[in-house]
């Protein structure tokens, strides 16, 4: 998602609201056991300062994939939410933006990385696969002996 900041600067604003999709960059498009559905949804504030930009936003985005318990196809929402300041000079520490255009979509797709599960389950609670005969035991019980003695 990218920002016209001149043209911010010249309707008289500094701040400003925003909404949109954008979809998964290469980064998030070769994730293992699992894919980003559909496009990734953001809203947020842009607030422009004397030489750098603060962008609150907040992520919403679906995963699909097999889940790691159950082994059965899957899909879940997930939110996460950045607060980060973008400046025009070069720096290690920060994000920048050239030439009066800022774009967010590496602020986006890091915060994701970092908000991603480390094992994808359909639910929270998925009681995966029985060790013995190994029927789905979200499906219901099984007649086999509980290993628990």
């Amino acid at each position: 998602m990218e920002f016209d900041l001149t043209a911010l600067k010249a309707s008289g604003k500094f701040e400003t609201d925003f909404s949109g999709e954008l979809l998964p960059g290469e980064r998030l498009t070769d994730l293992e056991g699992y894919q980003i559905s559909g496009p990734i949804r953001l809203q947020g504030h842009l607030s422009l300062l004397r030489d750098s930009c603060v962008v609150d936003c907040d992520i919403a985005y679906t995963l699909a994939g097999e889940c790691f318990r159950c082994l059965e196809p899957a899909t879940r929402e997930y939110a996460c939410s950045f607060t980060e300041e973008f400046t025009s000079r070069s720096s290690e520490d920060s994000y920048t933006y050239f030439s009066n255009r800022l774009v967010i979509d590496s602020a986006v797709e890091d915060a994701i990385l970092l908000s991603l599960p480390t094992v994808f389950t359909c639910t929270d609670n998925c009681k995966g696969l029985c060790p013995v005969c190994g029927k789905n035991k979200n499906a219901g019980d099984c007649a086999c002996e509980s290993d628990t003695k």
